[in-house]
């Protein structure tokens, strides 16, 4: 099986560079039996087939559960002994799920532990829906929401409005006339910035933005626009861009996009210092130092997700549902559970402004 633990041109978590016992196995490298049954679990079925554990995923959500699959082979990969030619519903029994629980426990946070086990058996109940694959949310390994919830790493988040005028002053004193590579990087950070205060859409379709279709100019006004398929929850997206960020945009496509291009053609909206397309995984040495010049520390592109929502409802408890909206959702779950990290004094604010404007129970008799 040593063929299949060495994956070529993998990143991350992926490459052959991550010890077989850390490594998430590409699915192109498990073992054949595990990639054809998981391929037919993501095949598109009829309205009339049957519907499984998985129907509704969205693409993101696929991706994760492959990543947790793969760290499983890997791990079994690792252990050595394992019998390839049967199925992973039949590999995976309680004694080997608690030695993969033990495992991960050394390497990874418990919010991480939790996920993994969350995912896998998630998986093998859409694989073998007539088996009940619950034992495996109640091993004693694998730890409870509320542990895996004090586990995570504490997030950090900004004034958006303060982060929005910071990168429109930026841009402000850049010169078009002195435009080179360094300064024309400084412009589209900052530009990034401040579309993303006002639309905090996620990494993915930031880097999937094409001039002419993603970004369009009709009757004299820009709009944002996305098709279905292109949206992690399966929802276009078609916006107005403020007016204010207009003149911002077009003296980026005219100049700093042009010298960062130094030549090249692409339709791409964001150019990096290569003069290529700025690509997903690239973003991140972008927000970084976007976050260095504007702020003082380290931006990510999540950040901008969870700042939002939390500067709104900081400023009204109300603004739950509001804020729900800004993100794509359709519900305040997400919002409520993930990406508000106010600290509650609005709602108490709020409550308290209720109770003063309510009749004292003596009026009530």
């Amino acid at each position: 099986m040593s063929d299949l633990a060495n994956p070529r041109g993998m990143r991350g978590h992926r490459s052959v560079l991550v010890p077989i016992e850390r490594r998430v196995v590409d699915i192109e490298f498990w073992p054949e039996q595990d990639r054809l049954a998981w391929l037919e679990l993501r095949k598109e079925r009829g309205p009339f087939a049957d519907v499984h554990r998985g129907s509704r995923w969205a693409p993101l959500t696929w991706k994760i559960k492959h990543d947790s699959v793969g760290r499983y082979i890997g791990f079994e990969m690792y252990v050595g002994g394992v019998d390839f030619s049967q199925a992973l519903s039949q590999r995976v029994t309680a004694d080997t799920f608690q030695r993969f629980m033990k495992h991960l426990r050394d390497q990874v946070s418990l919010n991480t532990v939790r996920r993994y086990a969350v995912d896998l058996q998630q998986v093998l109940q859409a694989l073998d829906s007539k088996r009940d694959w619950t034992w495996m949310k109640r091993e004693c390994l694998v730890p409870s929401e509320a542990e895996a919830n004090a586990a995570r790493k504490k997030k950090t988040t900004f004034h958006p409005p303060s982060l929005f005028h910071a990168a429109i002053r930026r841009m402000n004193e850049i010169d078009d006339s002195s435009l080179d590579v360094k300064s024309s990087v400084v412009y589209r950070n900052s530009l990034i910035a401040s579309f993303l205060v006002c639309y905090p859409i996620r990494r993915a379709n930031l880097a999937a933005m094409e001039i002419g279709r993603h970004l369009r100019i009709l009757d004299g006004v820009m709009h944002l626009s996305f098709e279905a398929n292109e949206v992690k929850v399966g929802k276009s997206i078609f916006t107005t861009l403020p007016e204010e960020l207009r003149p911002y945009f077009q003296r980026y496509i005219e100049g700093a996009r042009t010298v960062l291009l130094n030549g090249h053609r692409s339709n791409m909206l964001w150019i990096s210092s290569r003069g290529l397309p700025l690509r997903d995984e690239g973003m991140h040495s972008s927000f970084a130092s976007m976050g260095r010049d504007l702020l003082g520390f380290e931006l990510t592109p999540h950040m901008f997700r969870r700042a939002g929502p939390t500067w709104l409802i900081g400023q009204d408890a109300r603004n739950t549902r509001f804020a729900a909206r800004t993100l794509g959702h359709a519900n305040t779950k997400s919002v409520n559970g993930y990406y508000d990290l106010s600290d509650g004094k609005s709602a108490f604010q709020a409550w308290q402004k209720l109770l003063r404007r309510s009749p004292s129970a003596g009026e009530l008799d």
